[in-house]
């Protein structure tokens, strides 16, 4: 399917001319003024791959448009290439301040408009695939991915103990979705993403959505005292009050050894996290080697039980019951050591 353009000029001859040239490469729209021009953008945001825009227009000039677009999240992606037959240098600074992405003179040379049409649609094309690898659907946090490659770099410029990895789980979360349905339970998760994104960023530090409801965050050592964590974490607890508040599980991890891989250091605040899971007199809890070494300990266990079993290693033992009034055995309890 060929891609969208919207050529804008006042000028039916020049508007002629662009589409003879484009039209066998892309489909074509045209607009004789900016007003026409930014109505016909609403109706197409989606579908406009690049504007070709001419500056002096009735109505609404090209400068009105390019403002226009500039209030909108999504026009304001759309490359717009400046059709101009002004050589004025204060002409190209209002555009690109405004926007405008490149400049074609005026009569029009075919070739070079086909190739930087094709070139700036290319980039954004791209821009848009990283944008949307790097980025939580959802949330528009971080994905997991880009979160990690981010942390490196960053921790990689700083002494080690300055940054803290933090894991953020919401206690019962399923419940949610469960009493409130699952889009509650997306509205919960992007105010969340909302919170910590506007509380971590201003102090330098990064977030995203790791995976469900579980968050990871990376900031800095020194605002763990912070009195603006502390509220942070409030408006994730109570945040629009059309739900109880919520609880969380937080573990944290000191990020002292550049050694270690991000994915590790990240395991390491999740394992905290784990530790201090259900103990309501601890929310938050901050990871230590004792963690990890009880788990490599269970791990070890477990992973010997099969030849165990096959090395008939455990014994079953019976523990007696009684009946206390008559004293009388009544059963057993079977424990296997």
């Amino acid at each position: 399917m060929p891609r969208t353009l919207l050529i804008v000029d006042d000028n039916e001859i020049n508007r002629q001319i662009l589409c003879n040239i484009l039209s066998s490469d892309y489909t074509v729209l045209e607009a004789k003024n900016g007003q026409e021009a930014v109505d016909l953008l609403e109706e197409n945001q989606q579908l406009v791959s690049a504007v070709l825009l001419d500056i002096i227009m009735p109505v609404m000039d090209g400068y009105q448009v390019l403002d226009n677009m500039q209030q909108n999240p999504v026009l304001s992606k759309i490359p717009v290439i400046v059709t101009t037959s002004s050589t004025a240098l204060e002409t190209e600074k209002k555009a690109l301040n405004l926007g405008a992405t490149d400049f074609v003179a005026k009569p029009f040379d075919a070739d070079i408009i086909k190739h930087r049409l094709g070139n700036l649609i290319k980039l954004r094309e791209t821009s848009a695939l990283v944008n949307a690898l790097e980025q939580d659907k959802l949330t528009s946090l971080l994905s997991r991915q880009a979160f990690f490659v981010k942390v490196a770099e960053i921790i990689s410029q700083h002494e080690p103990g300055y940054f803290i990895i933090a894991s953020f789980d919401v206690d019962n979360f399923k419940l949610i979705n469960d009493q409130y349905g699952t889009n509650k339970g997306d509205q919960v998760l992007q105010m969340l993403a909302d919170i910590f994104s506007e509380g971590f960023t201003p102090v330098g530090g990064i977030c995203c959505r790791v995976m469900a409801d579980n968050f990871a965050v990376m900031y800095p050592r020194s605002f763990v005292d912070d009195e603006r964590l502390y509220e942070i974490r409030q408006k994730a607890s109570l945040l629009d009050g059309s739900i109880p508040p919520i609880t969380f599980s937080i573990g944290r991890y000191v990020v002292d050894d550049l050694s270690l891989s991000v994915d590790s250091m990240y395991d390491r605040a999740s394992l905290a996290q784990i530790s201090g899971k259900g103990r309501y007199d601890l929310n938050i809890n901050m990871y230590d080697d004792s963690m990890r070494i009880y788990l490599l300990r269970e791990q070890a266990i477990i992973s010997e039980m099969k030849t165990a079993l096959e090395d008939n290693q455990f014994e079953v033992w019976l523990q007696p019951q009684y009946n206390h009034s008559s004293g009388a055995l009544i059963g057993a309890e079977a424990l296997v050591r």
